[in-house]
Formats: structure tokens, sequence, C-alpha cells
């Protein structure tokens, strides 16, 4: 334990010259929020607030951050993060928030051609503005995408505006235009993940190890450390175990879940008809 515990301080500890080479995650999410016309300051106060680190006393996104099921990690270079990333996933460690905008691996992955892409700044960036995007266009307002963003779930979905808020705030004494109110609108449920900074989020689905099989060629050679790191979580799910997230207003819909669990949605149905009440 106290080798893990370690380990999780030297990740936390990056050299000057380290940080001179690191793109800028916040510059990036400013540049690419514009192009893709986000509200002034909303994707990179995302960014501050899912890979933020505390840099010379600033706090910072940092794009060689990965959240594995709850416990934050900062790598010094893109390779370690890679390498700790590619040992997980092959291990069927899907529930892994990764780079800049901490996109979750296990429902967005396949949105990339590879684990490298995915963490990298401008791919992890340019993803996450479509993606809020999507989440605008789904629920009516900016204030309710960056909800989503986080989680379907009201409660987290507030207290992750409220911090949202406070990062805009921050970022508006700094800056000469202010971005406007985002009036919270109604919230309107749809599976995103159920995660939060001190709790592990809950995925819904077929947890696969053969998912994570295709980027397992990426990288081979990797550090102790970082294996006992992965062991010390736990075991992984069974390749059919089927998670369920707790129970929201309504049931969920076909289109709110992926993969093997959709490619079989008619079982499902036909499930809940058979437990159906008459």
């Amino acid at each position: 334990m106290k080798r893990l515990f370690a380990l999780l301080i030297i990740l936390a500890l990056t050299p000057l010259s380290a940080q001179s080479t690191v793109r800028d995650c916040e510059e990036l999410a400013t540049q690419i929020g514009q192009n893709a016309g986000l509200p002034q300051h909303l994707l990179p106060a995302i960014a501050r607030i899912e890979s933020g680190r505390s840099l010379n006393g600033k706090r910072k996104a940092w794009p060689w951050a990965l959240n594995h099921a709850g416990k934050g990690l900062y790598f010094e270079t893109k390779s370690s993060a890679l390498d700790y990333l590619t040992t997980a996933t092959a291990k069927g460690r899907t529930n892994i928030d990764v780079g800049c905008m901490q996109i979750n691996h296990y429902w967005h992955s396949q949105e990339f051609k590879s684990l490298e892409q995915m963490i990298d700044p401008v791919q992890n960036v340019t993803y996450a503005a479509k993606f809020l995007r999507q989440l605008y266009k789904q629920h009516g307002s900016w204030a309710d995408a960056v909800q989503h963003y986080h989680s379907p779930d009201e409660n987290r979905g507030k207290r992750y505006f409220s911090g949202f808020t406070t990062a805009v705030e921050t970022m508006n004494s700094t800056a000469s235009n202010s971005i406007p109110n985002l009036a919270i609108a109604p919230t309107h449920y749809e599976f995103f993940n159920l995660g939060t900074a001190s709790q592990s989020k809950v995925d819904m689905g077929f947890q696969l190890a053969s998912k994570a099989s295709v980027y397992a060629q990426v990288r081979t050679v990797i550090h102790p450390e970082y294996a006992r790191l992965i062991a010390s979580l736990g075991q992984s799910e069974k390749s059919n175990a089927l998670i369920m997230p707790p129970s929201l207003n309504d049931m969920t819909k076909s289109h709110q879940v992926r993969g093997v669990l959709r490619k079989h949605w008619s079982k499902v149905e036909a499930l809940r008809k058979s437990l159906a009440v008459n």
C-alpha cells in the first residue's frame, strides 16, 4: 500500500522541463471550442475540472491524466500514460477516463482509431467539443449539456455544474470577454456515466476484455509498478457480467446503450415482457 501511495506521489510530481513540452489543454480547448461554436470558456472550464492539477500554485488541465475507477493518475509523459492505459484495457479494465477532457474509454473508445489517438490532446479535445454539441442538440441548453457531460443523474449533474460555474468565473476574471450565464434547464436523462471525483463510475453493458485487445499491440513494455497499481483495483468484471446502473425515472431505452447489450436488445425486451405484471 505504501508503495502504491508513493507511486501516486511520483506521478503527480512533474519536472519543469517536462511541463514546458506538454500541450496546453486549456489553450487547445479555447481554440477548438471557438471553432466548434461553443460558448466562450465552456470547453476549457470543463477541461480544468476534468483533468486539472496544481502546477506552480495554479490549477491547470493536464493531458496525461487518467482516472481509473475513481483513482486519479497524473503522468509525466504521454508514453507512460499510454503504457498504463494499454495494460489496463488489455486486462479488460475499461472504466478509465482519458486525457484533457477525461473521455471515458468504455463509452467512447470506438470513436478513436487507437488509444494513442484517444489520449492525443487535439483529438481528445476535438471529440469532447463534438460530444458537447450533441448533448446541446439533444437537451436544448448548454447548462444541461454540461451536466450530462458528467452524469445523467440530476444531483450529480448539479454538483458538477456548480464546479463548472466556479471555473468559468475564475477564467472570466482574467479575460476581456465574459461568458454569458448558462441558465439551468430541466434535466432530461440520458446515459453517459455515473462518475464523480470521489466515486467510481457505474458502467452499463458487458465488460469485454476482447474490446480492449484491439489496442493491446500498441505497447508491450509496462512498468511493474503500473501493473501492481492496476492489480490493486481488484478483479475485473467477468466477460459476461451485466452491470446495471441505479434505477432512474424511466426504463433504459435502446439508444442509451452500446455494444453487445444493444446488439441483443431484443432479448432484453423479451425478458422485460416476461417479468411484467399483467
